[in-house]
C-alpha cells in the first residue's frame, strides 16, 4: 500500500505512527508529497481532493483522512 503525507501534517502522523506501533512499516511504500512534484500528481490523480494522509489501497482505493485510514488498517490488521 501506498501511504502520502506531509512531513509538518500531525493527521499523516497519527497514521504513521499506528503504522509503525502495529510493525507494518515494510508493508507500505511512504511518499512525501511535499518534495516530488510527480508525487503531487500521483496524489491528485488518486485522490481528487489531493488531501494527506491519503493511503492507496492493494484494489487502489483512496482512503483519505487519519480516522477513516486507521479504521480501514484495523479491519485489515488487528
Amino acid at each position: 500500500m501506498t501511504l502520502y503525507y506531509l512531513p509538518t501534517c500531525p493527521h499523516c502522523h497519527r497514521v504513521i505512527n499506528w503504522i509503525e506501533a502495529h510493525g507494518l512499516t515494510n508493508q507500505f511504500d511512504f511518499v512525501d508529497a511535499s518534495r516530488d512534484p510527480a508525487a503531487q500528481e500521483a496524489l491528485f490523480q488518486v485522490s481528487s481532493e489531493g488531501s494527506v494522509p491519503c493511503l492507496v489501497t492493494p484494489g487502489g482505493k483512496a482512503v483519505v483522512g487519519d480516522t477513516p485510514i486507521i479504521d480501514y488498517l484495523e479491519t485489515q490488521y488487528a
